[in-house]
């Protein structure tokens, strides 16, 4: 009862998906059926002779290309009953040929291997014991040979070509999500370089606010001051302290991990002459040279957009070529233009034969390259020579930042 049941809902879901799909509503199958079918009228054998054998092929095929996307399981059953008409047909090549369509195209849709399996199993039982009622012995290995031939190969064909469609699929769904990974992964790198330059600006915006207020607090315990002033020195000191406060959770909100972007990249009052330096104690020596007068800051102790971003190439210059060419001579040359400063970090292969390179997402470029187009410059790192440079041009006085480039 219970497997009676299984059929039934079987052949309901067949019949809805037959419906579904509305065969013969397109004009392809139209003309696959009258390709497949037209050769058969020229069979006057048959024809003349048994037209019942020949009406029944005549609806194999129909079924088979009725149900080819429905229910290609069928439209391939039908394909391998085609062969079964060897008897009669003989030499007649169209019931091959309509098997062969028919089986490449339930190839192409079917993705499971079992219920091709048990079509080619039943057919090639069916067509021995068909041969052993109705011919001669010796059409049994013609019969076999008809199968594999028009249905096997045909459906291996197909579903070859459906796996390879697939696998084409997949790359090129694989090489979406590395590009889209890809960009994720530059503009975290951005995000956390603009939490940086956040963080650059709170140390020394709220470094310049606390002083304000602490002088405003000063002021306010002068005796010689009337109540009217010292109330506007109050405000002056309440308002200081508040702005220090929004400064404090406006730069928060740019921080990530909690609330904390890590420490400013630039320790305080170091040039990038004692950043080389500290380097140089650590690491590799470097030919330093640096040539002009650097901008001047418009605070003491206060540097400059361009002064940050020099700094910046430099140190992750410097980081890179300690990590992916250990040992090898780096040059860095600073130079210090009325308009601009040009940077310039040089690594080059490294000498011994046994230094390995470390991998890298290429992130820290990445960031770099934000905070030199937010300075209103321009960043270039790649090959030169035997060697890789980066190289940056920050106008003193930055323009509105360039458009990025594309990626």
């Amino acid at each position: 009862m219970r497997r009676w049941q299984d059929i039934r809902r079987l052949t309901g879901q067949l019949l809805r998906d037959v419906a579904a799909d509305r065969p013969f509503t397109r004009p392809g199958d139209h003309g696959l059926l009258l390709v497949l079918l037209a050769p058969s009228a020229l069979d006057t054998r048959v024809l003349a002779g048994a037209p019942a054998v020949w009406l029944t092929a005549c609806l194999v095929v129909t079924v088979g290309v009725a149900l080819r996307r429905a229910a290609p399981p069928v439209s391939l059953l039908a394909a391998a009953l085609l062969a079964l008409f060897l008897p009669w047909f003989g030499a007649s090549a169209w019931p091959a040929v309509a098997a062969a369509l028919l089986s490449w195209s339930a190839g192409r849709r079917v993705s499971r291997i079992r219920p091709a399996q048990l079509v080619f199993a039943g057919a090639t039982v069916a067509g021995v014991l068909l041969v052993g009622a109705v011919a001669e012995a010796k059409d049994t290995l013609s019969l076999l040979m008809l199968q594999f031939a028009s249905c096997v190969l045909p459906w291996w064909a197909g579903n070859w070509r459906r796996q390879r469609a697939a696998l084409a699929h997949a790359g090129w769904e694989h090489a979406e999500r590395l590009e889209w990974r890809q960009r994720f992964v530059a503009e975290q790198a951005r995000h956390r370089e603009r939490a940086r330059i956040a963080q650059d600006i709170h140390d020394s915006l709220g470094h310049e606010l606390s002083a304000m207020a602490l002088l405003a607090g000063g002021l306010e315990l002068s005796r010689e001051l009337s109540a009217e002033h010292r109330s506007v020195v109050v405000q002056l000191r309440e308002r200081c302290t508040l702005a220090t406060e929004r400064l404090h959770e406006a730069i928060g909100l740019l921080r990530e991990d909690g609330g904390s972007a890590g420490p400013s990249l630039v320790p305080a009052h170091e040039s990038i002459a004692g950043l080389v330096r500290r380097f140089e104690r650590a690491a590799t020596p470097v030919d330093f040279r640096e040539e002009g007068a650097a901008p001047a800051a418009p605070e003491p102790g206060v540097p400059t957009l361009a002064g940050l971003a020099a700094y910046r190439v430099v140190q992750e210059a410097l980081t890179n070529s300690a990590k992916h060419a250990p040992g090898a001579p780096v040059s860095v040359r600073v130079l210090h233009r009325p308009d601009e400063t040009v940077v310039s970090v040089v690594n080059e292969t490294p000498r011994r034969a046994g230094s390995r390179a470390a991998t890298g997402s290429g992130a820290g470029l990445i960031g770099l390259d934000e905070r030199v187009r937010l300075a209103g410059g321009m960043l270039r790192a790649g090959p030169r020579g035997n060697g890789f440079e980066v190289r940056a041009r920050l106008p003193h006085i930055p323009s509105a930042p360039p458009p990025r480039a594309a990626a």
